[in-house]
């Protein structure tokens, strides 16, 4: 199974992505991604918010690597963008799983 890890740019929602003070690798998806390849699975990591992507680049990006699965992880404080882009997932990739993981998701 194909999976694309997703770090999605803050206020995406808003169309105003403005590149990060400090990048860091999401390692969360470092980690899901060594198992899940272990397993026999694809993983991929796009890193949205370092890169400081607009909301097309992600979906050019996602049409090119076609995934089954589209993988995020929520802060409280990211909650808005994440939903932004698993909603602008499910309207153009509607076969694709939408997962979310992370603090928001387990509160």
């Amino acid at each position: 199974m194909k999976m694309l890890f997703l770090a999605v740019p803050k206020a995406i929602f808003t169309g105003k992505v403005k590149p990060p003070m400090f990048r860091n690798p999401p390692i969360t998806f470092v980690w899901l991604s060594a198992f899940l390849k272990q397993a026999g699975h694809e993983p991929e990591i796009l890193d949205g918010y370092s890169l400081a992507l607009t909301e097309e680049a992600i979906m050019a990006y996602i049409a090119t690597s076609k995934p089954d699965i589209v993988g995020f992880t929520s802060f409280t404080c990211e909650y808005s963008d994440i939903c932004h882009m698993a909603q602008r997932v499910r309207e153009l990739h509607p076969k694709v799983r939408i997962i979310v993981g992370g603090y928001h998701a387990n509160t």
